[in-house]
């Protein structure tokens, strides 16, 4: 991130956090804020994204209210180097990246945002390293994912057909056949990614609320309007490098979110699409075993992107749980 990006992140947020952006074993990386104050890392959603959004949007506000906020791109992901094999799209690489990140800058009992694919992320890493996170801070992540790939489904077929979409109601329909059927691994990568692709168009549009804020669309402008192109040459081989490696669609972690739920907080948007209520519930349920009031936020007016759709509302929610 050059300098004049820094700046311009401290003008929109109000707020005069310090920020340096930097690689580590090729891995793009961004602090925000005092080392001495308790860490906080962001985990971004994918598999093929990045972490642009939080950093423009809401990481220099986080770094404000007493913590030092690292975001990172994940391997083969975003600024990041690309992968150097297949493999090295994992749970247990990203894991290791992540232990990697932690001791390089020598944080002690960071709490793990782990947006959307980076809550799944954040769980397996507290798998592979029990400990080192304080807290796991799932927002707007699937625990059982066929379940949340189900709500696209039913979501996303309601309006198209309340639409008169036909022609993308059959792409959804026709996308979940071969995906609830024995395909091969090529035909399951492309309606996997069909699926994704028609839940962000309209008049399906799963990841935006019904009636965003001023505020949020400002910020989404600003996002585009800052964001730094990332050229791939396939935006999907994170994606289908997962499913190959991990079958990643396929994981059911509701039990070990049972059993670990002590330390494990949900932060939710109630318009996220990806989610039906139902599924919510039980998320919410499967974290019955945390004692705190607050160990599963439902933020109002919000979709997927809750710290954007809901910046204050989100920190709040953040502070609830860390302060």
């Amino acid at each position: 991130m050059n300098h004049f990006l820094i700046f311009v992140l401290t003008v929109l947020s109000s707020v005069s956090a310090y920020s340096a952006s930097f690689k580590t074993a090729g891995l793009y990386m961004n602090t925000f804020g005092d080392k001495t104050n308790p860490a906080l890392i962001f985990v971004h959603g994918g598999p093929g994204y990045d972490s642009q959004d939080f950093e423009i949007s809401t990481a220099a506000l986080l770094a404000q209210n007493g913590f030092y906020v690292i975001l990172y791109d994940q391997r083969g992901q975003g600024r990041s180097d690309l992968a150097q094999a297949s493999s090295e799209y994992s749970y247990k690489r990203y894991s290791d990246d992540l232990q990697l990140i932690i001791k390089n800058l020598a944080v002690d009992k960071p709490a793990l945002i782990g947006h959307s694919h980076g809550g799944p992320i954040a769980l397996k890493f507290d798998q592979f390293y029990p400990g080192v996170a304080s807290k796991i801070i799932l927002v707007s992540a699937p625990v059982d994912f066929l379940k949340s790939m189900d709500s696209i489904g039913i979501n996303c077929k309601a309006r198209f057909a309340s639409a008169g979409d036909i022609a993308n109601l059959n792409k959804i329909t026709e996308a979940f056949s071969i995906l609830n059927g024995q395909p091969s691994k090529e035909t399951e990568i492309g309606a996997i990614a069909d699926i994704f692709g028609l839940a962000s168009v309209k008049p399906c549009d799963l990841y935006a609320p019904s009636q965003p804020t001023k505020q949020a669309t400002d910020l989404r402008a600003q996002v585009a309007k800052l964001r730094v192109p990332v050229m791939r040459e396939n935006l999907y081989l994170p994606m289908g490098n997962f499913v190959v490696n991990e079958n990643y669609i396929h994981v059911d972690r509701s039990t070990w979110v049972q059993d670990n739920a002590e330390h494990i907080f949900g932060i939710y948007g109630a318009e996220d699409g990806l989610f039906i209520p139902s599924v919510l519930a039980e998320i919410e349920s499967d974290l019955a075993a945390n004692p705190k009031a607050y160990r599963f936020q439902l933020i109002p007016a919000a979709s997927h992107a809750v710290y954007i759709d809901q910046r204050e509302k989100f920190i709040e929610a953040i502070l609830r749980i860390l302060k």
